[in-house]
């Protein structure tokens, strides 16, 4: 992900966000608490940060734990509709045959 994000040290290969600074900040997690951010309950856990919980002119602090949450928090939002599972396994399909319109 920190890759994905720009956040490296080659910036000729990983050009992140022109102009911004992207951090990650992370921290470890019991057990307990790491099964409350993958719960993804509709209110985010009171002891952990947003998503993006700083940003400034140079750039953004993404917090793990608060983005795994909303991650969780959306995809359990998500296939929680039968036809948004079906959507899904449909896309899931077709990136594995390499086929469909948005190929």
């Amino acid at each position: 992900m920190a890759h994905s994000l720009g956040v490296g040290k080659a910036s000729a290969l990983l050009p992140g966000i022109p102009g911004r600074n992207v951090m990650l900040a992370k921290r470890p997690l019991p057990a307990q608490l790491a099964s409350e951010v993958v719960l993804g309950k509709a209110v985010r856990p009171a002891w952990s940060n947003m998503p993006i919980f700083s940003t400034d002119e140079s750039g953004y602090v993404i917090s793990i734990e608060g983005l795994a949450w909303g991650v969780c928090r959306m995809l359990r939002t998500l296939f929680s509709e039968e036809e948004h599972v079906a959507a899904a396994e449909t896309t899931a399909s077709e990136l594995i045959a390499g086929s469909g319109s948005w190929v």
